[in-house]
């Protein structure tokens, strides 16, 4: 498993985050540490998620394919029953969200988070990816 420290605060908004854009959060009692935080149900569909804090900017697939190899290994290596899928969810300086949907030879971008008032007004991710609610761009 990755070393280091889980973002147990970043899991906390993670999930108040999940249940406030609509999502179904499924918690997992697990004795050993796994590759996921916690799981979601959105859209008929579910979705294991693991959850990161970055320090710096740099939200394209490519970055986050880099700067969270290891987590995204570990993610492809668990065996899954079919139709779960695996998201990777990054929190920047700036406070936005970030969801990337990581697949089995690429990772890419789940655009457009709808950002709610749990932090302030306006405050938005700088990644300068553009779409549509819940439209994935290849990375």
């Amino acid at each position: 498993m990755t070393r280091g420290i889980r973002p147990v605060a970043g899991i906390a908004e993670a999930k108040r985050m999940a249940t406030a854009w609509g999502c179904i959060l499924i918690e997992i009692g697990m004795v050993a540490q796994m590759p996921f935080d916690f799981g979601i149900h959105e859209n008929g569909s579910t979705s294991l998620v693991r959850v990161r804090r970055l320090k710096y900017h740099g939200y394209r697939a490519e970055s986050i394919s880099r700067s969270c190899a290891d987590q995204i290994r570990e993610f492809r290596e668990l065996v899954l029953p079919e139709g779960v899928g695996r998201e990777l969810w990054v929190r920047g300086p700036e406070r936005a969200w970030h969801r990337y949907r990581v697949l089995p030879e690429t990772v890419v971008v789940i655009m457009e988070i709808p950002q709610t008032g749990l932090w302030t007004a306006g405050e938005k991710g700088k990644g300068g990816e553009k779409g549509f609610p819940g439209q994935i761009q290849p990375g």
